[in-house]
């Protein structure tokens, strides 16, 4: 087989894999992100629960950006420069 077929094959697979899995995926999130339990709940929240724990992260608390992100070097210079050591 030429290298062409290969890459009709794959691609014909990707369209499968897409087409078969978009429904499945939709539902999924629109579960986790609406009132209802997702799948999956009972094997994941221990480990978010751990995640959590492990931070230090109140999970009850509102998930700002500034909360969940780690502080970064402090620079004198304006924000759209580096600060790289010299």
């Amino acid at each position: 087989m030429s290298g062409a077929s290969w890459l009709e094959i794959v691609v014909f697979f990707f369209f499968v894999l897409l087409a078969i899995s978009t429904p499945l995926l939709g539902n999924y999130m629109a579960r986790v992100y609406g009132e209802g339990k997702a799948p999956g709940g009972r094997f994941f929240l221990p480990i978010e629960r751990f995640t959590y724990k492990v931070c230090r992260i109140d999970p009850k608390s509102e998930q700002t950006s500034p909360r969940r992100t780690p502080p970064g070097p402090r620079c004198s210079r304006p924000c759209h420069t580096t600060c790289a050591p010299r």
